[in-house]
């Protein structure tokens, strides 16, 4: 994975805090966390809540739920305690107290959902203050960020923040983006789209410290596809959420079995809308070409990739999805919504085709375009590979995120 290329480091704690931890879809999380640690930065793990035992599906995942610490549910023992902590420093205290106040969501709602963040920053700093972390990264700058940027006050270290987008690019008034843009060491975007994003309500004397550091892969742990013939089967991986767009790809399919009755769809993923999904294809008399695989590990999502032709993913909002970085290194081509952070890594007619968001029929045309035709398919394939490995290889983007980390860390020593 390129781990190798992280220069060792002594003495730098770090803590990552989501919301939840470790989940099926947050491997890009954990590559990092595992390639730091190799680089010998110490990396806590810490999650709000606990994710479903479900999404825990190998045994790297449950050694990471092993490790992870979680902040709810709290005992009211150790809400005292961690409360008698912070009054210790009452400076911080009553200046995260005046922040909270400040940056909370309006209504009754968004008070009271601060209230639960601030003490939950609360429980976070005192863990923080008895391990010696020297830093916290949020990863998403939404309700687990605002958890973080009170939690790093109350305990006097650094913040930072990863921000992905989809949630957070639609409401980065609600979660205060610009107030954690000016309290961060610094602030990491996955596209640059998203960090226009941040540029957008933050000073402009803070967009240095804003930086595009990519999810990467590693691009060895998938078999490149060989195309050949006209062939049939079509996948998607993600979660059945509303921004995914699953509804136009079943319309769309449905248009494609019109043109090709042999083709097959494989939907990996789970989430609140499968139900939905389920009873869409149902109505439409899809279920002979469609299947629900569920959730899949990583090397499942691989072994997926390898028997498959074309990737598609119709999401309505996205930052830049790890699951079309796999494809492409699988040497699949894809055919993806025209979003600005997909744009940033697939270029249309080059490594697949970029369609308009929600348009089903442009969807249907493309898909059987490219099962139609297998050198077009093999030439998108090699491109796309070729693009993952040169721009999105997990060993430089993770090394790029620890010296950004050894860069705040050197600041505070020299006293700047």
């Amino acid at each position: 994975m390129g781990q190798q290329s992280i220069r060792p480091e002594k003495g730098l704690r770090v803590a990552f805090l989501t919301g939840e931890y470790p989940r099926a879809t947050d491997t890009f999380i954990q590559r990092e966390v595992g390639a730091l640690r190799d680089g010998g930065v110490v990396v806590h793990t810490f999650a709000v809540r606990r994710p479903p035992t479900e999404q825990l599906l190998g045994p790297t995942q449950g050694a990471e739920y092993a490790s992870t610490i979680y902040l709810l549910p709290a005992s009211a023992m150790g809400v005292a305690r961690a409360f008698a902590a912070a009054a210790r420093h009452p400076r911080r205290f009553v200046g995260a107290a005046a922040l909270a106040r400040r940056t909370h969501p309006s209504g009754v709602r968004g008070t009271l959902a601060q209230c639960a963040c601030f003490a939950e920053a609360v429980v976070l700093a005192h863990q923080l203050r008895q391990r010696s972390i020297q830093h916290l990264h949020s990863h998403g700058p939404d309700s687990s960020g605002t958890v973080a940027v009170l939690a790093a006050h109350l305990a006097g270290v650094r913040f930072s923040f990863t921000m992905h987008g989809a949630d957070t690019l639609r409401a980065v008034a609600m979660w205060r983006l610009d107030e954690k843009v000016a309290r961060a060491a610094f602030g990491v975007s996955v596209s640059w789209y998203g960090r226009a994003q941040a540029m957008l309500v933050s000073a402009p004397s803070t967009w240095g410290r804003l930086h595009v550091v990519r999810c990467g892969i590693d691009a060895a742990q998938y078999a490149p596809t060989h195309h050949s013939g006209q062939r049939s089967s079509v996948l998607f991986v993600g979660r059945f959420d509303p921004e995914d767009g699953v509804p136009v790809l079943l319309d769309a399919f449905a248009k494609v079995l019109r043109e090709r009755p042999s083709a097959r769809l494989t939907l990996v993923g789970e989430g609140p809308g499968r139900s939905a999904a389920q009873q869409q294809v149902q109505a439409a008399g899809l279920d002979h070409a469609v299947q629900f695989a569920g959730y899949a590990t990583a090397q499942q999502v691989a072994e997926h990739l390898a028997a498959t032709d074309v990737f598609v993913l119709p999401s309505f909002v996205e930052g830049i999805p790890v699951s079309l970085m796999e494809a492409m290194a699988a040497k699949v081509p894809v055919v993806a919504s025209q979003l600005p952070g997909i744009a940033e890594l697939v270029e249309h007619g080059e490594h697949g085709y970029l369609v308009p968001a929600g348009h089903t029929e442009q969807f249907a045309e493309r898909i059987v375009a490219l099962l139609s035709q297998p050198a077009l398919r093999e030439r998108m394939g090699v491109a796309g590979r070729a693009k993952v490995v040169a721009e999105f290889d997990a060993g430089v983007t993770v090394n790029q995120l620890h010296e950004l980390f050894r860069a705040a860390a050197q600041e505070v020593a020299v006293g700047r």
